[in-house]
């Protein structure tokens, strides 16, 4: 037997805690895309820092030697 309270929307506190539950799932949802999307960027970023590193000391002059 079906009770009433399961078909009604939520009301009140009810559906404000339902909301701000969707809220924060969708937030941390948000949160892990933006970090995955950020480790990319941060990856790429490093290598390429390391690459240009790599190109300065090739061409830096040594220190003469007495």
């Amino acid at each position: 037997m079906k009770t009433k309270t399961n078909e009604e929307p939520l009301r009140g506190e009810a559906a404000w805690r339902a909301e701000k539950l969707r809220i924060a799932q969708s937030n941390e949802k948000a949160c892990a895309k933006a970090q995955a999307e950020r480790g990319v960027r941060d990856r790429a970023a490093e290598v390429e820092r390391r690459a240009a590193e790599r190109r300065d000391f090739a061409v830096r002059p040594s220190q003469p030697k007495p």
